[in-house]
């Protein structure tokens, strides 16, 4: 069987690969269909903060060329207890020094989760994947950004290759204030063009909107091609969306309720 012609192996894997036991079973057949097996079995991962966390980093220390086969890695928790993402901190933050060819990133929590209460080390690790050459999907759920939006500028700046962002049931504190440009113009990094953003956004939180539409933002949106915004609040939020956005937009779908 290892002498069947590669694209004829290929094919059957990317039909199985929604099979996991399966796979499995095909990389026990040799050498020759142990990579294409791993290749889809190791392409989707998602950790749901338990031990999880910690056997994945010691799956990669053990097998180190696994590494470079995950693609897509989603972070979520239904949970409403924030302690329980505190506790596998470093078992994550180590797990994902290891990766260095993710291409979708999703980080969705189950409740508010503060940024700033995470660890330097976990928070040093996301920003790590977030500068992949490889990195060109992220989603962001129920984050909580302190401060001002100094938080979005330094977390998407490293974005360099991002073009597809969701963000949604982000949340700030009633004192959000926006940084002045002189600050922002004094940070490293370079805009990154998106071309795909959806924003779902709660009442209290137009300054985040607000935040894309800034001209030092780290996101630039002139080049967008498609736009989804479900906002509770009033539409002039759109209205400085659609005002920022060039004549490259092919697909707009908004959602907007009255508070």
């Amino acid at each position: 069987m290892a002498t069947l012609p590669r694209e004829l192996i290929l094919s059957i894997f990317e039909d199985l690969k929604c099979h996991p036991t399966a796979l499995k079973t095909c990389a026990l057949v040799c050498r020759d269909w142990t990579t294409p097996s791993q290749a889809h079995i190791f392409h989707t991962i998602i950790l749901d903060i338990d031990i999880k966390c910690l056997a994945l980093h010691n799956l990669l220390l053990s097998s180190p060329h696994i590494a470079p086969l995950i693609r897509d890695l989603s972070v979520i928790t239904e949970d409403d207890v924030p302690e329980v993402i505190l506790d596998e901190e470093a078992s994550l933050a180590a797990a994902i020094l290891l990766l260095n060819k993710v291409q979708s990133l999703t980080l969705h929590m189950g409740w508010r989760m503060h940024w700033h209460k995470l660890s330097l080390d976990l928070r040093n690790a996301i920003i790590k994947l977030l500068k992949l050459s490889s990195l060109t999907d992220l989603t962001m759920g129920n984050w909580f950004f302190d401060f001002s939006d100094i938080d979005l500028h330094n977390i998407f700046r490293h974005a360099v290759a991002l073009k597809r962002l969701t963000l949604t049931g982000p949340s700030c504190p009633t004192s959000w204030t926006p940084c002045d440009d002189a600050f922002l113009e004094g940070l490293p990094g370079q805009r990154t063009c998106l071309e795909e953003l959806k924003l779902g956004l709660e009442y209290g939180t137009f300054g985040i909107g607000e935040w894309f539409c800034r001209p030092l933002c780290a996101l630039d949106l002139r080049r967008l091609r498609s736009l989804h915004v479900m906002y509770t609040g009033d539409n002039a939020l759109v209205s400085q969306l659609l005002d920022v956005i060039g004549e490259s937009l092919e697909r707009l779908h908004f959602e907007v309720e009255a508070c």
